[in-house]
């Protein structure tokens, strides 16, 4: 018989290409804006890395999650406002996103000064603790608000009994 030799090859890690690791980096960076791979930095090498399935990898939990979770993902950011419409519950004094009411489908953008309002896409509503459009039962405004608000349609009756002694 003939002897023979096999190789096999370790296929190279893929690299990080939206992400530049520095030197003393180490840890998880966004690819992109609602992408669904990430950096993985380790003593300045980028290793890319990618969520399963739908999920796009959120920074700030340094996980992958659902887009509409994320807050830079357009799905989970409102369509463009119209000029007309102005912030009328705050002043913004500061950047950021603020709520136009405690359950509410549109919300504030404040940015240099300037307030626009955004909307969030249909049955989702502003968080104000994460800052996102979110379902209504993920939402404190909106529980707070449902529980507490009686049906306009419900009434209410009561009978009299009267019973006689016998």
């Amino acid at each position: 018989f003939m002897p023979y030799n096999t190789t096999t090859s370790i296929p190279e890690p893929e690299v990080c290409t939206g992400h530049v690791c520095l030197p003393s980096e180490n840890g998880f960076f966004a690819e992109g804006c609602c992408d669904n791979t990430y950096c993985q930095c380790y003593n300045g090498n980028g290793y890319l890395k990618h969520c399963d399935g739908d999920g796009v990898f959120n920074e700030e939990l340094q996980a992958c999650d659902w887009d509409w979770h994320v807050p830079c993902c357009n799905t989970s950011m409102p369509t463009l406002p119209t000029p007309e419409e102005k912030c009328k519950a705050t002043d913004c004094l500061v950047d950021g996103y603020f709520p136009e009411g405690l359950c509410d489908d549109i919300f504030c953008q404040c940015i240099g000064g300037a307030g626009h309002v955004q909307h969030c896409h249909d049955g989702l509503f502003f968080n104000p603790a994460t800052s996102v459009c979110d379902w209504p039962w993920n939402n404190p405004g909106c529980i707070a608000t449902t529980a507490t608000t009686p049906d306009a349609n419900m009434t209410t009756t009561t009978e009299e009994i009267t019973t006689t002694g016998g």
